[in-house]
Protein backbone atom coordinates (compact mmCIF):
# COMPACT_ATOMS: atom_id res chain seq x y z
CA UNK A 1 0.00 0.00 0.00
CA UNK A 2 1.38 3.37 -0.90
CA UNK A 3 1.54 6.42 1.68
CA UNK A 4 -1.02 8.29 0.14
CA UNK A 5 -3.14 5.15 0.30
CA UNK A 6 -2.85 3.99 4.10
CA UNK A 7 -3.09 8.51 4.90
CA UNK A 8 -6.50 8.40 2.81
CA UNK A 9 -7.55 4.73 4.55
CA UNK A 10 -5.90 5.76 8.23
CA UNK A 11 -6.23 9.16 8.73
CA UNK A 12 -8.53 11.02 6.46
CA UNK A 13 -11.85 9.50 8.22
CA UNK A 14 -10.94 11.32 11.56
CA UNK A 15 -11.09 14.76 9.45
CA UNK A 16 -14.33 15.87 11.10
CA UNK A 17 -12.92 15.22 15.26
CA UNK A 18 -9.44 17.11 13.78
CA UNK A 19 -11.35 20.06 13.29
CA UNK A 20 -13.70 19.78 16.09
CA UNK A 21 -10.53 19.75 18.11
CA UNK A 22 -8.70 22.03 16.38
CA UNK A 23 -11.57 24.84 16.31
CA UNK A 24 -12.12 24.52 19.93
CA UNK A 25 -8.20 25.10 20.85
CA UNK A 26 -8.23 27.82 17.97
CA UNK A 27 -11.98 29.41 18.68
CA UNK A 28 -11.97 30.43 15.25
CA UNK A 29 -13.04 27.99 12.13
CA UNK A 30 -11.01 29.70 9.36
CA UNK A 31 -7.60 29.10 11.63
CA UNK A 32 -9.31 25.74 12.85
CA UNK A 33 -9.00 24.95 8.72
CA UNK A 34 -5.27 26.02 8.28
CA UNK A 35 -4.12 23.93 11.73
CA UNK A 36 -6.08 21.12 10.26
CA UNK A 37 -4.09 21.46 6.42
CA UNK A 38 -0.99 21.97 8.81
CA UNK A 39 -1.65 18.48 10.89
CA UNK A 40 -2.32 16.49 7.83
CA UNK A 41 1.09 17.72 6.07
CA UNK A 42 2.86 16.84 8.89
CA UNK A 43 1.10 13.37 9.29
CA UNK A 44 1.47 12.31 5.82
CA UNK A 45 5.00 13.39 6.15
CA UNK A 46 5.33 11.07 9.34
CA UNK A 47 3.17 8.05 8.42
CA UNK A 48 5.66 5.48 9.02
CA UNK A 49 5.61 6.12 12.52
CA UNK A 50 1.79 5.31 12.96
CA UNK A 51 1.38 2.19 13.90
CA UNK A 52 -1.83 0.17 12.94
CA UNK A 53 -4.59 0.66 14.93
CA UNK A 54 -3.48 3.96 16.34
CA UNK A 55 -4.56 6.09 13.78
CA UNK A 56 -6.95 8.33 15.61
CA UNK A 57 -4.71 9.31 18.57
CA UNK A 58 -1.82 10.04 16.27
CA UNK A 59 -3.09 12.08 14.43
CA UNK A 60 -5.57 14.48 16.95
CA UNK A 61 -2.04 14.76 18.60
CA UNK A 62 -0.69 15.91 15.56
CA UNK A 63 -3.54 18.27 15.16
CA UNK A 64 -3.01 19.50 19.16
CA UNK A 65 0.86 20.50 18.52
CA UNK A 66 -0.09 22.37 15.50
CA UNK A 67 -2.62 24.17 17.29
CA UNK A 68 -0.16 24.96 19.98
CA UNK A 69 2.66 26.07 17.15
CA UNK A 70 -0.06 28.15 15.12
CA UNK A 71 -1.04 29.88 18.45
CA UNK A 72 2.70 30.41 19.53
CA UNK A 73 3.84 31.80 16.49
CA UNK A 74 0.21 34.22 16.07
CA UNK A 75 1.53 35.72 20.26
CA UNK A 76 -0.88 37.06 22.38
CA UNK A 77 -4.69 37.07 20.84
CA UNK A 78 -6.42 40.64 21.09
CA UNK A 79 -8.97 39.41 23.68
CA UNK A 80 -6.75 38.05 26.07
CA UNK A 81 -4.48 41.98 26.21
CA UNK A 82 -7.82 43.97 26.64
CA UNK A 83 -8.66 41.39 29.77
CA UNK A 84 -5.40 42.19 31.38
CA UNK A 85 -5.76 45.58 30.26
CA UNK A 86 -8.81 45.61 32.58
CA UNK A 87 -7.37 43.55 35.55
CA UNK A 88 -4.63 46.08 35.56
CA UNK A 89 -6.63 49.14 35.77
CA UNK A 90 -9.38 47.60 38.12
CA UNK A 91 -5.65 46.61 40.39
CA UNK A 92 -4.47 50.43 40.27
CA UNK A 93 -8.05 51.99 41.48
CA UNK A 94 -8.04 52.20 44.99
CA UNK A 95 -10.78 50.95 47.27
CA UNK A 96 -14.06 52.71 47.24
Amino acid sequence: MTDIARFESLVLPHLDAAYNLARWLMRDPHDAEDVVQEACVRALRYLGALRDGEARPWFLTIVRHASYDWLGRQGPRGDDEGLADVAGDAAAEPPQ
